[in-house]
């Protein structure tokens, strides 16, 4: 009786051990190994490291966005700085009347370019749709004549294409600021548009990068000794309009 007893408790356990057995083997772990519950914590820990690295990944192109966009910016040109520059005071002369009104003259033809839409159309080839208009100076032209006129020798330009006021086109020079002198002249002028000016030299406006200057050149004594008259005018970065410098400027006029 005693053995059959003994017998029955060894069969219970038995079948109690079964099952817990077989659900560690259909898991693959054993909960004596210490290894086995590492491994699990390493697999883990690696999952996250690498989701959170793909998860940097793909936000990385976002943070650069910023920087392109700024490198891209542009600044605007600066007006140019006119305290301390006094307004020309030339004597009464009807030579010097004639620089004058010649600055003049081509300071509006300046200011008519840039408000001119066609511009933008003559830079189209055939067939192409035009594109938003756009404004912008007239570029620099020729120098008309070559040298200064000395004393009481003027200086008759020449109507022939391509020779002084008839060279340039929709966009540069003498026909785009649609200005042109048949008659004598007393005065050598030069338009420039950007850079090559000839006041800053001679302690006169420096128009920047962004503006203009016409300028007139005489020497009405012939002693190689020249006078120099300009006018400047700006684009107004604010406005998109040109202005021009209320007055005009010289150095050692009367020579």
């Amino acid at each position: 009786m005693v053995a059959a007893m003994i017998d029955l408790r060894a069969l219970a356990a038995s079948i109690v051990t079964l099952p817990l057995a077989l659900a560690l083997a259909a898991c693959g772990s054993d909960p004596s190994s210490p290894s086995s519950a590492s491994g699990s914590a390493t697999s883990a820990a690696a999952k996250t490291s690498a989701s959170a690295a793909s998860s940097g990944a793909a936000k990385a192109p976002s943070s650069a966005a910023p920087t392109a966009s700024a490198s891209s910016a542009t600044t605007a040109a600066a007006p140019p700085k006119l305290d301390g520059f006094k307004a020309c005071e030339a004597p009464d002369d009807a030579k010097v009347d004639e620089v004058r009104n010649f600055l003049g003259a081509v300071a509006r033809g300046a200011l008519a370019g840039y408000e001119r839409e066609m511009v933008a159309q003559d830079l189209l080839s055939e067939g192409e749709q035009p594109a938003e208009v756009s404004h912008a100076l007239c570029k620099s032209s020729t120098t008309v004549p070559a040298d200064v006129p000395k004393g009481s020798s003027p200086y008759k330009p020449s109507g022939d294409d391509g020779k002084d006021f008839s060279t340039g086109d929709a966009t540069t020079g003498w026909r785009c600021l649609k200005f042109a002198v048949s008659s004598t002249m007393y005065s050598q002028l030069t338009y420039k548009q950007g850079s090559g000016y000839l006041g800053p030299a001679r302690g006169l406006p420096d128009p920047g990068p962004g503006g203009f200057e016409v300028s007139g050149v005489q020497d009405l004594d012939g002693d190689g000794k020249t006078s120099l008259f300009v006018q400047i005018g700006w684009v107004d970065e604010a406005t998109k309009t040109v202005r021009l410098a209320t007055s005009l400027y010289c150095a050692d006029p009367g020579e």
